[in-house]
């Protein structure tokens, strides 16, 4: 929609809501009163006095996040935004006759605007309902933790910072650097492999093949789920495998946790792109991503920028100890992934086409879920949203209009 991100951080957001209905009192310590008296230069407080009344939320109560999420969410009631129904932290609305987007979470803000300015009366209006300013942080280059670039062409996410810090903990990474590397290979015959690794028996065994790998294997999974999550969607059905094993890995699992590492390594500051439908002259052009720079204008898979489209797969018992299915599902809108699911079925299906129509009808209800968030944010999907399935069978019992 050719719209600006930027950022901003309430650094005082529990204290500016209100107190919890039942009465909080705290104890005085001896710092408290050092900071009443040298700090605020104020009166000494009684000796007698061993107790003060909290008139505001307090870190750590366990009623402060809900105070305040209803604290700012009616400040932008007020100010004429309307949350969404299934994403209530994702706000529309109308200022300076500009559409407005707000993100909120927690005390992180972002706000989308065609211009700074309609951002900058609502950090304004905000401000006044507060005790401390709200802190405006210009044009948003990363949020929570996940590095944004916002150019003339596109936005992309991505998580190189992140990746760069963990990996520096990892000296024997690259020892075979790839010019195309790939997470895992594909092939069945290596799942196989992973599934019927011997792990160690003894606790010494456990310590021994720990300290010949060189790394620990759980921290290191725990590690890739953040990315994998945030932006990485490439990983996802191997960080899902090899999350089964931590327990207990065995050598391959290892060797396996090490590929991933690398493949890391190689693509850190790959990440997702949106394309824009028109481009912002204000921001910088960017770099064209190597793989199909040469379609950067209504860069699309399927369908174009502004319609969704959803792609769902599934294996048929995969899984080779429980027999179960594993499903694949993206939904993409302007040309990114903006949701993706990589996950064991529940139910054990006795055929293929079985195992794809369960993958399709979760992924119908993902898809189902974007479609009210955009209804309410005032970017409805008027025509039906394409989701590609390749199974014949599959798609007939979708299309039967029957059950």
């Amino acid at each position: 929609m050719g719209l600006i991100a930027v950022g901003a951080d309430v650094s005082n957001a529990f204290a500016e809501a209100p107190p919890p209905e039942a009465p909080l009192f705290m104890y005085i310590d001896d710092n408290y009163r050092d900071w009443w008296e040298n700090h605020l230069k104020r009166p000494p407080i009684p000796k007698e006095c061993n107790v003060v009344r909290v008139n505001r939320a307090i870190q750590g109560h366990p009623e402060s996040p809900r105070l305040w999420e209803k604290h700012i969410d009616k400040i932008l009631r007020d100010m004429g935004f309307t949350p969404a129904r299934h994403e209530p932290c994702l706000y529309s609305g109308t200022v300076n006759g500009e559409r407005v987007f707000f993100l909120r979470q927690v005390d992180d803000f972002a706000l989308a605007t065609p211009s700074t300015v309609s951002c900058e009366a609502v950090i304004k209006y905000i401000n006044s309902k507060m005790t401390m300013d709200v802190k405006g942080l210009g044009i948003i280059g990363r949020f929570n933790g996940m590095d944004i670039e916002q150019t003339k062409w596109y936005v992309k996410i991505h998580s190189e910072r992140y990746l760069s810090k963990m990996l520096q903990d990892h000296g024997w990474l690259l020892e075979t650097p790839q010019n195309l590397p790939i997470p895992l290979p594909a092939e069945p015959k290596f799942i196989k492999r992973l599934e019927a690794a011997v792990p160690p028996t003894t606790a010494t065994e456990v310590d021994q093949l720990r300290n010949e790998m060189g790394f620990n294997y759980r921290k290191v999974i725990g590690e890739c789920l953040w990315p994998m999550v945030k932006c990485r969607p490439d990983i996802s059905p191997h960080i899902i495998k090899l999350s089964q094993y931590v327990d207990n890995p065995a050598r391959d699992h290892y060797k396996a946790a090490k590929d991933i590492l690398n493949y890391l390594a190689t693509t850190k500051s790959e990440g997702i792109y949106y394309w824009r439908e028109h481009p912002v002259d204000s921001l910088p052009d960017g770099e064209l991503p190597t793989l199909h720079h040469d379609n950067y204008q209504l860069n699309t898979i399927a369908g174009d920028n502004g319609s969704l489209t959803g792609l769902v797969d599934s294996d048929w018992a995969g899984d080779t100890v429980k027999r179960k299915s594993l499903s694949g599902i993206v939904i993409l809108f302007a040309g990114g992934a903006i949701a993706y699911k990589s996950k064991y079925q529940e139910v054990i299906a006795l055929s293929t086409t079985e195992a794809e129509f369960v993958a399709a009808c979760d992924a119908a209800k993902i898809i189902l879920f974007f479609r009210s968030i955009f209804e309410d944010l005032g970017i409805p999907q008027e025509d039906a949203t394409i989701l590609y399935e390749d199974n014949t069978g599959a798609l007939m019992m979708a299309n039967a209009q029957q059950i």
